[in-house]
């Protein structure tokens, strides 16, 4: 129940953020008509470019180009559970942060957190993310109307392995390379 509430008022945020919903009230009312968008298929989307293009963001996800002042932090070896991800804009005008999990399987979903970023605010979200294999992470980020990007690995550690130890360490890396 709180996760579905939680990935509801996260995808609430994002369409806030993308002019696809408005809060009620006289000043809406006089507003044109909002476009409306399919909220259960952005939840089954499993890629990124579906739901950018659910979002109504006209974009190709292979050409966003990367960008040097964007930080996606996460640890290189995490052990299994929440993980803590930090992520950060320095562009200017950033009004939007997406995170996506590029490779999720059954019944994950590839958008992973949003945070809307208000005029001014500084672009910067702390969260955890729960993971059970060893994906990529892609943090997309909309500055004075552009997308730009940076990608991350995330390799888990082996539940056997003592926490922080070399064995677990070298196992995920192997894992990761098959």
């Amino acid at each position: 129940m709180n996760r579905t509430i939680w990935r509801f008022s996260r995808l609430a945020g994002v369409m806030l953020a993308c002019g696809l919903l408005a809060f009620g009230g006289p000043a809406a009312a006089q507003q044109p008509a909002q476009k409306k968008i399919d909220t259960e298929a952005l939840f089954k989307a499993d890629k990124p470019a579906e739901i950018i293009k659910l979002l109504g963001i006209s974009a190709d996800v292979a050409k966003i180009p990367p960008s040097n002042y964007l930080l996606l932090e996460v640890a290189p070896i995490a052990a299994p559970g929440p993980i803590p991800v930090r992520l950060m804009s320095e562009l200017p005008n950033t009004d939007l942060l997406l995170l996506f999990n590029r490779k999720p399987r059954d019944k994950e979903p590839s958008l992973l957190a949003a945070q809307i970023v208000d005029p001014g605010a500084p672009a910067e979200l702390k969260t955890s993310i729960e993971q059970t294999h060893h994906t990529e992470l892609m943090l997309i980020a909309r500055a004075a109307g552009k997308l730009y990007a940076v990608k991350a690995p995330l390799l888990l550690a082996e539940k056997d392995a003592p926490e922080g130890g070399a064995k677990g360490a070298r196992k995920a890396r192997k894992n990761a390379r098959h």
